[in-house]
């Protein structure tokens, strides 16, 4: 179930990834893959969140492969190992076709586990995919804690249009990340990590989070989401509201004392636990009938 007190030390990353594969557009994006050594119940796409990569969610993945599950994933494009420019997108359906992509090498029954603006993806994913069985979401970014500067939000229409490719800071404090101080030195240390997105990300953020909210009661699957009660990147507000409208049975996992990433704090044992546990009822729920 990972090590206790906390995820390992992923300092050393890989830096190549073992195997590519190509998004709709031809983009090329590093597949990341770990088979299960028992028998197979399902399996379980990762995805990321902005500024990082998959290999950061390598403890996720094995816990998962010891309860049988087969896991893959990509990093996004312009993420980690993938091509792309850094923080950049011109529409958000690419991040959705990067994981399309990634979902088709992974078997029946299948099952989604994202973060942050993974999460955002994920769900407009989930919009139009019909094989996903049941999703856990951790920090969705379905709303910031703390907005960009006004100069920032009030310019990024235009820009997105006259200079959709300038690069400007995510505004993320490794600090607000988690309580895990060995997480916070590697966040910054990792040199597969990027602190820069674009204006034409921005307004495709905030183009995704409303096309998400608006299709809230028409989601039909089983999800599960964790938060940290101390988040200050993404809205707790926000997605409290948007669960008061999601059209499937849901459960919210509040966690004391956390920050956004819970999968990576010194509890992240329970976290694991909690989704992995929740993740197999719904192996059997489905098995039923």
């Amino acid at each position: 179930m990972g090590r206790m007190g906390g995820p390992p030390d992923t300092s050393l990353m890989i830096t190549q990834a073992t195997d590519h594969l190509s998004s709709r557009d031809g983009t090329e994006l590093a597949w990341h893959h770990w088979s299960t050594p028992n028998p197979l119940r399902g399996s379980v796409l990762l995805v990321h969140g902005v500024g990082e990569h998959l290999q950061r969610y390598r403890h996720v993945a094995e816990a998962l492969t010891h309860s049988g599950f087969e896991v893959g994933g990509v990093d996004l494009r312009g993420h980690g190992l993938s091509s792309g420019k850094r923080g950049h997108i011109l529409r958000w359906q690419n991040y959705v076709d990067d994981i399309h992509a990634a979902a088709e090498r992974l078997p029946d029954p299948l099952f989604v586990t994202a973060h942050s603006m993974g999460a955002l993806v994920t769900l407009d994913f989930l919009r139009e995919d019909t094989r996903t069985k049941a999703a856990v979401l951790s920090g969705p970014l379905l709303g910031v804690a703390v907005e960009a500067p006004r100069w920032k939000t009030g310019l990024a229409g235009l820009l997105s249009r006259i200079a959709p490719s300038l690069q400007l800071a995510n505004e993320i404090d490794p600090a607000e990340v988690c309580r895990n101080i060995d997480v916070q030195r590697r966040y910054q240390e990792d040199p597969l990590n990027s602190n820069r997105v674009t204006p034409r990300w921005y307004t495709e953020m905030r183009a995704a989070i409303e096309r998400v909210r608006t299709y809230a009661n028409e989601y039909q699957l089983p999800l599960q989401v964790h938060a940290g009660s101390e988040d200050k990147i993404v809205s707790i507000d926000a997605l409290q509201s948007f669960l008061e409208c999601w059209g499937g049975v849901h459960e919210l996992k509040i966690w004391p004392d956390g920050k956004h990433e819970v999968f990576n704090e010194t509890f992240c044992d329970q976290v694991l636990h909690s989704a992995i546990s929740w993740i197999q009822a719904q192996v059997d729920a489905s098995a039923q009938t």
